[in-house]
């Protein structure tokens, strides 16, 4: 009321009208009539407090002494703590293990999909969206909400649709089956994984492996005073193609086709005496690891369960140049041995033996880089090696 009875007198003298004169008037009268020093010595001091205070915030989080709150250590064992975390984790393994589909189901959710699939000719199926919900419905109805997640709409996105939007039924079957597989190795690895930190140490791995021995077919012939040197020769082809820092990540190992060459012992039929050579091919077979073991114990020659440049110089009849076999064992022998001493907080090469022989795992790990020169990590293996002047 005020400012448009004082736009109201001055309107008249302001060629834009009542507007205008109110505006101005309250400009005028508001206006800061202190001169510009004590302005400027105003500012400056708010400057200089707010200065102060961020040094002293500076100050207060530079001493202060407590951790982080990202950092989260690992609780201590028999604690509170990490028998809560161990509880949790079983029974998030147990949720997990419920929706994985056995046989039967899957045998079940085909039957189902059967009655609703579209019948073409030379025997292919098809289905369409509607009946892929229906399917879902009844299979919802038969095994409980596990299924819900193998019947979402993104899933049926994933496949490839024909032009009446149908995709084919047998891919479908198999996505199921895959996906129902990889749910189950995921448990069964992470079960080896103590820290729940999704990667398995090399220590973890064997483990691992050795427990598969009883679980395959083509290594119940084992002898158990084997299964130590062929968990070590099995781990080290994981370990050379997707290791890091002597562990793998179960990430790697699922998608790895290495994992498919190991699930391929768990057929019955590779024991029929067909089949021989296909165990022979595959790394994780008994006859492989034993390859591999007696090959290193032929070149043992002193037996002491190492080898010299002059014993591992006969693998290759002679024909491996003494340069090459000099920078086999610079590089992957006492390089590698002289990082695990410091590892483990002693000096160059303590207690780890003689520093210029080699071990069974540096030689798995030559044979692997010498079968597959072509890969990548056999490529990462040898390159040093040629690097004469780094």
């Amino acid at each position: 009321v005020e400012v448009r009875s004082r736009g109201a007198s001055t309107s008249g003298g302001h060629p834009g009208g009542p507007l205008l004169g109110c505006l101005k008037t309250f400009v005028e009268n508001s206006m800061d009539v202190r001169p510009p020093e004590e302005i400027e010595l105003e500012a400056l001091e708010m400057t200089e407090s707010l200065l102060d205070r961020y040094q002293s915030h500076k100050a207060a989080s530079t001493a202060a002494p407590a951790i982080p709150s990202f950092f989260k250590p690992k609780p201590k064992p028999n604690t509170i703590a990490s028998l809560i975390k161990k509880h949790a984790k079983a029974r998030r393994e147990q949720v997990k293990a419920e929706s994985i589909l056995d046989e039967g189901a899957l045998r079940q959710i085909w039957y189902l999909i059967e009655e609703y699939a579209v019948h073409e000719g030379e025997g292919t199926v098809k289905i369409n969206y509607d009946g892929f919900s229906q399917v879902a419905t009844r299979a919802r109805d038969a095994l409980g909400p596990a299924v819900d997640a193998y019947f979402k709409a993104s899933v049926f996105a994933r496949f490839a649709q024909d032009g009446d939007g149908c995709i084919s039924a047998s891919a479908f079957a198999a996505y199921l089956g895959t996906r129902s597989t990889m749910h189950g190795l995921r448990l069964q690895l992470a079960a080896f994984d103590e820290g729940d930190s999704g990667v398995l140490p090399v220590w973890a791995l064997e483990e691992y492996l050795r427990a598969l021995v009883h679980d395959m077919p083509p290594l119940e012939g084992m002898e158990a005073g084997f299964h130590q040197q062929y968990a070590r020769i099995a781990a080290r082809k994981f370990l050379f193609f997707h290791g890091h820092n002597n562990a793998v990540r179960i990430r790697d190992l699922l998608t790895s086709p290495l994992m498919q060459e190991l699930q391929e012992l768990k057929n019955p039929d590779l024991m029929d005496s067909m089949h021989q050579g296909s165990l022979m091919s595959n790394w994780f077979s008994l006859q492989s690891t034993k390859r591999v073991h007696n090959t290193f114990l032929a070149l043992d020659e002193d037996m002491n369960g190492l080898l010299s440049r002059s014993e591992f110089s006969q693998i290759s009849n002679g024909t491996m140049s003494p340069l090459f076999i000099q920078r086999i064992f610079e590089e992957h022998v006492m390089r590698q041995r002289n990082a695990l001493a410091a590892a483990r907080g002693g000096g160059m090469g303590a207690s780890l033996g003689p520093r210029d022989e080699m071990d069974l795992v540096a030689f798995t790990d030559f044979v692997l880089a010498w079968d597959h020169r072509a890969h990548p990590a056999a490529i990462k293996y040898f390159f040093p090696i040629m690097d004469l002047q780094k």
